[in-house]
């Protein structure tokens, strides 16, 4: 009988110490659960406005150097005498959103429209600037040499944060662009 009484003390005892480690081993608690999506959520409503901000800002940096090869694009068709005629790149911002063209043809007016390629800036995006010689809003290119009579800049702008601009310019053989940074981003001010 004691045997019996001490082999079942062990047995209820063993039962206990599995049962314990049984519910140590069970999961995540509901308040767990609770706290670890809480801070996921703060985690991304804290990358969401940033993640914006980079992806706005890299669509002034695309549009500007696509602006750029549009150029050159126009330099080097001009030089090749593709087609047997000069090329050139128009500013439109009369439309919404703002838009250029590379166009066949000695000035815009007198293009071969058929040649036209037109691209839109991306709405966040404006040409808030144009000072070209002629003060017009084209640039062609001369046959044979490559120069151009409209030689200036252009300045692009973020739509909601003017200060974040990029300027082209273009001289009579060579294009080239400047970053403006802000004031209070050199003072790392972050306004």
């Amino acid at each position: 009988m004691k045997y019996e009484v001490r082999k079942s003390k062990n047995l209820k005892r063993s039962l206990n110490l599995l049962n314990s480690n049984f519910k140590l081993l069970k999961g995540f608690t509901l308040v767990e659960t609770l706290v670890i999506i809480g801070i996921m959520i703060i985690l991304i409503a804290l990358a969401i406005p940033t993640y914006r901000f980079f992806q706005i800002e890299s669509g002034l940096e695309n549009i500007t150097e696509k602006i750029i090869n549009s150029l050159r694009l126009a330099r080097n068709k001009t030089l090749a005498s593709e087609g047997a005629s000069q090329y050139g790149v128009h500013f439109a911002t009369t439309t919404i959103p703002h838009q250029f063209t590379l166009f066949k043809g000695g000035s815009y007016i007198t293009r071969d429209d058929t040649a036209d390629q037109i691209s839109q800036l991306p709405t966040s995006v404006e040409i808030y600037e144009i000072n070209l010689a002629d003060g017009g809003e084209e640039i062609a290119f001369n046959r044979v040499v490559g120069d151009t009579a409209q030689a200036g800049s252009l300045g692009l702008r973020l739509i909601d944060n003017p200060g974040e601009t990029r300027t082209i310019y273009i001289e009579n053989t060579e294009i080239s662009f400047v970053q403006i940074p802000l004031k209070s981003k050199i003072l790392g001010l972050g306004l």
